[in-house]
Parts: structure tokens; sequence; C-alpha cells
């Protein structure tokens, strides 16, 4: 694959092998649906696809993200399709809220699509972000500093 995958697009969990396997095998039988989002060259939205592609050898179709804030695209198209428990977006969460500073701070309220890419979200808005309690996103927080292999 020559895609490498962008840091936003790692917020979220990967699709279980069962998973990948059956999507490959739709992929192969009735090609790739939607087109998987590049930006700045890397997979921000569709690496299940692209993987799925790669083991179906199916040719992945590319569009790239040129409007907006890709931060806000990732989070609005993945919390919109995907189907993630408590935890799940727990830990979305705790991966958000250590994402590094960047662009705005001045501004005292987060408003997804009117900020940078890379502003850092504190707990409290990275929770208020996903609809989980900034208590999970904590927990969340202390499993992946303490146990980064039990996290994934």
């Amino acid at each position: 694959m020559k895609h490498p995958i962008h840091p936003f697009a790692e917020l979220f969990p990967m699709m279980d092998e069962c998973e990948l396997k059956d999507l490959a095998a739709d992929i192969k039988k009735n090609g790739l649906r939607g087109a998987i989002t590049l930006f700045d060259g890397k997979v921000l939205d569709g690496r299940n696809r692209y993987l799925a592609c790669d083991l179906a050898g199916v040719d992945p179709k590319f569009r790239e993200h040129k409007d907006g804030d890709p931060l806000a695209f990732v989070l609005s198209a993945n919390l919109h399709r995907r189907h993630l428990t408590t935890s799940q977006r727990a830990m979305v969460a705790a991966s958000l809220s250590k994402l590094t500073h960047g662009g705005d701070r001045k501004s005292d309220e987060f408003q997804i699509g009117n900020q940078d890419a890379n502003l850092h979200l504190d707990r409290s808005k990275a929770a208020k972000t996903l609809d989980v309690s900034p208590r999970s996103v904590a927990t969340a927080s202390k499993l992946q500093d303490e146990s980064p292999k039990l996290s994934k």
C-alpha cells in the first residue's frame, strides 16, 4: 500500500479481522462503492476500505479532501456512519484530547469546522464532542497511558 494513514483516521478503531474479510469479499464481488478520502497524500477516511481493497486485489478509488477542517470531516464521517460503543467513543475522545496544540488557541470555544485541524481539545471538550462523560475519557486516557496494547 502506497498511502500512509493520516493520524486523524487512527482516532477510530479498525474493523476486526472477520469484518475486514467480509468487507474485502464484498468489494471483490461488488467493487468499491465509496472512494477513499486522502489529505496531503495520506488516508484520511476509508482505511478499512483501503486495507480491504488490498486484501481483495481491487484497485481503490480516491478523492482528495480539499474543503474544510479535516478533523471535523473525520469525526463527522465516523461518528455518524459507525456504531461505536461508549467505551470506543471514550477511547477516541482520549486520543483526541492528546492531539498536539496548534491553530487558534485564543478562542474560548471549540467548534468543529471553525478551528485549525490541530487544535487541542481538553478532556471535557473531547468528551462533549464524542458524547461521553469526562470521567470515561479520563479512564480511557489512563488505560492508553498504562497499557497501550490493551487499549488497542
